[in-house]
């Protein structure tokens, strides 16, 4: 008798050479044949893959924090507080875009960039809205705020991620089953 190394609880006894397939035979989806692509598919659909996705996006979004407070911190000096987070947010936007293209949905960049990249800041503006107008709200009401622009636009900042990754993951960037032959026919 072979020894076998259980991968399912069905497998867990040995399978004659002479035993018809049945149920205790493994299947082409364990082997890793058309059932086993498709799990690998359905993965990526998965919970942990969109927390997977969701920790890159912050990743980037930390980096485009940067990109946008140092774009605020030298447009201070010649532009009024809601230009000058105006113009630093696309900035940001625009950083953002180039790099979640790249690292957190690398599956998209097959498709077309400039429709992309448009539908990208039609999508953020939403959180850009949120996030312009929680800045100056703060700046406007607490006088904390007000004396420190870069607080309250990195506090505007945290507001507008949430609805950004939501429409990013499901809108911009979506895992559609036309890209992926194996989800394509379930």
């Amino acid at each position: 008798m072979s020894a076998v190394v259980p991968t399912h609880w069905e497998e867990s006894t040995p399978v004659s050479a002479t035993r018809r397939r049945g149920f205790f035979t493994p299947s082409p989806h364990r082997e890793g044949g058309v059932g086993g692509e498709r799990a690998k598919a359905r993965f990526h659909e998965s919970r942990a893959a969109v927390l997977v996705r969701l920790v890159q996006f912050l990743a980037v979004g930390l980096t485009g924090l940067a990109v946008d407070l140092g774009v605020l911190t030298l447009l201070l000096g010649v532009l009024p507080l809601a230009a000058a987070r105006a113009a630093a947010i696309g900035v940001a936007m625009t950083w953002n875009f180039w790099l979640n293209r790249r690292f957190t949905f690398s599956y998209a960049r097959t498709r077309p960039l400039l429709p992309q990249y448009l539908f990208f800041c039609l999508s953020c503006s939403v959180g850009a809205v949120v996030n312009w107008s929680a800045s100056l709200a703060l700046a406007s009401v607490f006088t904390a705020f007000a004396v420190r622009p870069l607080l309250a636009a990195g506090a505007g900042t945290v507001v507008g991620c949430v609805s950004n990754f939501l429409l990013c993951n499901n809108a911009v960037f979506p895992r559609a089953a036309e890209s992926h032959p194996a989800l394509a026919s379930r």
